[in-house]
């Protein structure tokens, strides 16, 4: 079995992951022709692909417009990535979360410049707004803080310059996203983010993560205990390679 996965940015974000992961599995072909092909939200650019006996596609961003790409979805395998939008999709779509990869989101040992740490757009886009806010009232709370935004490269380095990395779900029209960098901040070291009950079936909160509840409470034995147990949690259920196998699995019971 070998699959080609057609994306947009195939140097970014999820596809370069799932690129990497098939890889490391021996899976993967360059072959745009290939006898599976994989899309992987944005294909906008350049548009769906299909294999010659199995056609995948992964939607992404479903919390933004769910449903809103119907010209996607007659294909084989259709994914998304939130269960609570489940139902504006056809009938046999499946849950296919993000995830991490601990070789490469891993708390490197470096000096700590903070107590917290945010690595993300805050762009001035409706999708931030909630986090822009959230991130403006804790600066004026007067924490040792600091924001800032990574390339993908640098991403395990930034996040390790503090204790405590802060994370700030994606909403819009009231809709939440569990990010990308949910998964990687807990593989890479203590993470905080506001608490969402679609988390719940992810992690455990006060286990695996802290919430804004804990801000300005920083205790370096509870931090040490969640960095423990979230990168176990990561290392056990959330890589890239545990999804990869989860998409093979559902490929041999299609063909």
């Amino acid at each position: 079995m070998k699959i080609h996965v057609n994306c947009d940015r195939p140097d970014r974000h999820v596809s370069y992951w799932v690129i990497e992961a098939l890889k490391k599995k021996g899976l993967y072909t360059e072959n745009p022709n290939a006898e599976i092909i994989w899309n992987v939200d944005s294909i906008y650019n350049n548009q769906i692909k299909r294999g010659t006996k199995l056609t995948i596609y992964w939607e992404l961003d479903d919390f933004l417009n769910p449903g809103h790409n119907p010209h996607f979805y007659n294909v084989d395998l259709l994914y998304i990535n939130s269960p609570d939008y489940i139902n504006y999709y056809p009938k046999g779509t499946k849950i296919l979360r993000v995830a991490a990869n601990p070789d490469f989101h891993k708390e490197l040992p470096i000096e700590k410049i903070c107590d917290y740490i945010f690595v993300g757009s805050i762009e001035p886009l409706p999708v931030y707004w909630e986090r822009i806010g959230i991130l403006d009232r804790l600066l004026r709370s007067g924490a040792n803080m600091f924001i800032t935004f990574g390339v993908q490269a640098n991403y395990p380095e930034l996040m390790s310059k503090g204790r405590v990395i802060l994370n700030i779900l994606p909403k819009t029209n009231g809709r939440v996203c569990v990010n990308q960098r949910f998964y990687e901040a807990m593989a890479t070291g203590c993470l905080m983010v506001d608490h969402h009950p679609m988390m719940d079936e992810i992690a455990t909160k006060g286990v695996h993560y802290l919430t804004f509840d804990d801000f300005g409470t920083i205790n370096p034995e509870r931090i040490d205990k969640i960095k423990k147990a979230s990168r176990e949690l990561i290392v056990s259920k959330h890589t890239w390679a545990h999804r990869i196998d989860q998409v093979v699995k559902d490929i041999q019971e299609k063909l």
